[in-house]
């Protein structure tokens, strides 16, 4: 198992600052969220594709996914053909960057639809996508989150779509909001995961999940790393240490190296 961070926790940091930050506290991978504390957009990730794949080949730190806040599923058909455009735009990028995986979202994020005309239309754009990461040589990772926070939802729509190119991203924190246990989310996923989004978090008395480093919260987070450990995946788990969304967590220059440190105590005696 490879071990990864998101940029999502250093939105004061350069791209430099991440890549190096990031090598120095010996991480293999980085996730590009943001670059210099700026969203991915198709234009910043062509603006910044030379500086990215020069961080990556030099720092020791690989750019290994692209995880830009893209949408797919979207409602009308300007909405629709927006988000194709850009998600295309970005998976063509990706692989000038080196990246081997691009994160979308299916549907709106906080929604949580049950027709089924939701799910054909984001299996419809999902189907295109493909076509594009095939000839790219770029997976499309569709993450646990929003409606797919049921694995088993997530789960159905792989297999319609039957294609290596179209892979889970397994977030640790939605499917245990979601009252699913490591067991059965593996059972989902299993064969279809590209990579994982490891977080912790604690169930406030109001319900509410709040952040919280490794180890410290209700995510069952030592579980689900020695389970994919014992069953040898060797794919990238990303800390993601959602500082750009939380500006009062603490800063990653004191959480990261402890993070990394927390999955090694889990895993490398399963290594």
């Amino acid at each position: 198992m490879k071990i990864a961070y998101s940029t999502i926790a250093c939105p004061d940091w350069s791209l430099e600052e991440a890549f190096e930050n990031g090598a120095e506290y010996r991480y293999a991978g980085l996730e590009i969220a943001l670059i210099d504390g700026q969203w991915v957009t198709p234009r910043l990730l062509k603006e910044n594709q030379r500086r990215i794949r020069d961080l990556s080949e030099s720092s020791g730190c690989r750019a290994f996914a692209i995880a830009p806040h893209l949408v797919l599923g979207e409602c009308g058909i300007t909405g629709r053909t927006k988000a194709l455009s850009e998600a295309r735009s970005i998976i063509e990028l990706a692989g000038e960057v080196g990246a081997e995986f691009v994160r979308v979202f299916g549907g709106a994020p906080h929604s949580s639809p049950t027709e089924q005309g939701g799910v054909d239309v984001i299996k419809e754009d999902l189907a295109c996508l493909q076509d594009v990461g095939t000839k790219i040589g770029v997976k499309i990772a569709l993450e646990t989150y929003g409606q797919f926070s049921d694995s088993h939802k997530l789960a159905r729509l792989l297999e319609m779509i039957d294609s290596p190119r179209v892979v889970a991203l397994w977030d640790l924190l939605h499917p245990t909001r979601m009252g699913l246990p490591v067991p059965v989310v593996w059972q989902h996923l299993v064969g279809r995961l590209g990579y994982l989004h490891v977080k912790d978090a604690r169930r406030d008395e109001d319900g509410e999940w709040k952040h919280v480093r490794l180890g410290e919260g209700d995510v069952p987070v030592r579980e689900a790393l020695r389970a994919l450990a014992m069953r040898g995946f060797d794919g990238y788990a990303v800390v993601e240490w959602e500082k750009a969304n939380h500006q009062h967590l603490a800063e990653p220059a004191n959480v990261l190296p402890g993070e990394l440190a927390k999955i090694r105590e889990y895993t490398i005696d399963l290594a």
